[in-house]
Parts: structure tokens; sequence; C-alpha cells
């Protein structure tokens, strides 16, 4: 089964979870992609890669969501586990984001990436397919994911006389 790399148009990031692994031990993220040339290009080499399943979804409104995936770790034939590396994330002008700058990064639905990605075909217990194996990512507009730690108060819904600092003018014996 071949394996190429491509790099993928900009787009809209969704649970981006490329830095640390998800809950199922897995780096995934949703890439949305417009309904552009360079989108399509990129749907017909996926479609080029085989049969089955695909890592995308067509929505209503013509653009793609990409399920860009990859395991956290693998098995040898042996049954001994191995650890496989994050894809490696790079700022808006190509400089490599690294140790504590890395672990700091709290990317939110929205940031604006790019991705160079491993498409390959498989044909595993009868399920065929396309995998989408993020290798490295460009973050080209950082919106930070702030997990609900802001504050949660309210507006006023109306100022009271009290709350000006002036005394009541109405005649409430209470």
């Amino acid at each position: 089964m071949s394996k190429v790399i491509v790099t993928t148009p900009i787009g809209n990031a969704e649970w981006f979870s490329l830095v640390k692994e998800d809950k199922f031990g897995n780096y995934t993220c949703n890439l949305k992609l417009e309904d552009s040339p360079e989108t399509h290009k990129l749907i017909a080499k996926i479609d080029g890669m085989g049969a089955g399943r695909k890592p995308y979804k067509k929505e209503t409104d013509g653009s793609y969501v990409l399920k860009l995936k990859m395991k956290s770790q693998g098995q040898k034939k042996d049954g001994s586990t191995y650890i496989i590396n994050p894809p490696a994330i790079y700022s808006s002008v190509g400089k490599k984001i690294d140790g504590q700058e890395l672990h700091q990064l709290n990317v939110g639905n929205g940031s604006e990436i790019r991705a160079k990605v491993e498409l390959s075909a498989y044909d595993f217990m009868g399920q065929e397919g396309v995998s989408c194996k993020p290798k490295a990512v460009q973050i080209s507009k950082l919106v930070e994911f702030s997990g609900g730690s802001a504050d949660l108060g309210f507006d006023a819904l109306e100022l009271s006389t009290e709350d000006l600092g002036e005394e009541s003018s109405d005649d409430y014996d209470f």
C-alpha cells in the first residue's frame, strides 16, 4: 500500500488534540476546509487512494471536514508497545514550537491551520479505507481555548436607585 505526503489548504481547526493525546490515546483534529479548487484537488487525491471509508465528510454548504487522526502508540509483533511522537507544530512564520511553549499551547476551535498529512490506503480485517495521519501542523491564526475559566457572572438587568447611591423615593413602609 502506498503512502503519500500532501499539504492541506488552510482551514479551521475543530477539537484540536495534536499536542496531547485525547482520551482514546490518539492525536486528532477535525479540519474544516472551504469549498475551493485546492480542497477539491485534495479530495480527488484521497478518493484516488482507494475504496472504502474516507477521512472526510462533505457538509451541506459544500465545505469538507477532514479527520486528522494518528495513534499515540503502537504494538510490535512481540507484544511490546512503542510511543509514536505527536505531529510537529509550527508557528505562522514557520518556526517550530517546542518545549514549554508547546506545552502551554492551547489551540481552540476556529484556529486557522494547515497540515502535512500522510494519506495511505488500508485493508484490515475486512475494513477498507484511506487514513489521514497528521505529520506536521502550521498554525496561521491562533484562537486560544479558554476552557470555561472566564468570569461567568452576570450584567445588570436594570439599575435600582440603591445601586446608583440614591435613596429610594417611594413610600413603602418596609
